[in-house]
């Protein structure tokens, strides 16, 4: 009897546990990847695109956005950036990279241009599907 009471409570747990109606961030496939601020120097953004291929795209001026929905193939995504040399912005200036999946901000970093005019790495973000 106690083996019995034991599964139907797992039964229970196990099916009341998640829904698919459930808007968990890592459940969303709508993803939004953004540079904001201050930085007048030129980026690579590197993203992934709605298929799952790293895309690499150059960002000229802020703020910068792009939105993708991810296939249903796709079980992940990640963002990162790096200067383009010979394009920097001015000593002082900030950016903030900004990784949001179904409205709700899953990352963000923020970084100050050096003392060349660059904002080196702010660190790459990554989000998983789940």
């Amino acid at each position: 009897m106690k083996k019995l009471t034991t599964l139907v409570v797992m039964a229970a747990v196990f099916f009341s546990a998640c829904s698919k109606s459930d808007d968990k961030p890592g459940n969303s496939r709508d993803l939004v990847y953004e540079f904001t601020g201050t930085y007048t120097g030129s980026l690579n953004a590197v993203y992934t695109n709605a298929n799952g291929t790293t895309v690499t795209e150059i960002v000229n001026a802020l703020p910068w956005k792009k939105e993708v929905t991810l296939a249903a193939s796709v079980r992940g995504a990640g963002f990162s950036f790096s200067p383009v040399v010979g394009k920097p912005g001015v000593t002082g200036q900030t950016m903030t990279m900004r990784l949001t999946a179904g409205g709700k901000v899953k990352d963000a970093l923020n970084g100050t241009a050096d003392a060349n005019g660059y904002i080196l790495t702010l660190g790459t973000m990554s989000y998983v599907v789940q």
